[in-house]
């Protein structure tokens, strides 16, 4: 039986590939630092006031993970 059940085991980790800055999309696939795993595709972010000030490919407006009150502006139109 998986131990990791519906996850991935990496380096003896279970990890979720989707969401895992040092995993993301696979085993061993680091993000930079300025940057969140978001469905398996590391896409940049920057911290932000207000959402209006979401523009161009940095158009979308989300809550940072783990600190929804922490608003940031996330390249792709998805949202960790």
């Amino acid at each position: 039986m998986d131990a990791c059940a519906e996850l991935e085991n990496c380096s003896d980790a279970c990890v979720n590939l989707d969401e895992s800055p040092l995993h993301c999309g696979e085993c061993d696939n680091p993000c930079d630092a300025d940057e969140l795993c978001i469905g398996g595709d590391c896409r940049e972010y920057a911290p932000t006031d207000e959402c209006s000030s979401c523009s161009g490919g940095m158009g979308t407006c989300c809550g940072y993970p783990g600190d929804e009150v922490l608003q940031i502006c996330v390249e792709g139109g998805d949202c960790p």
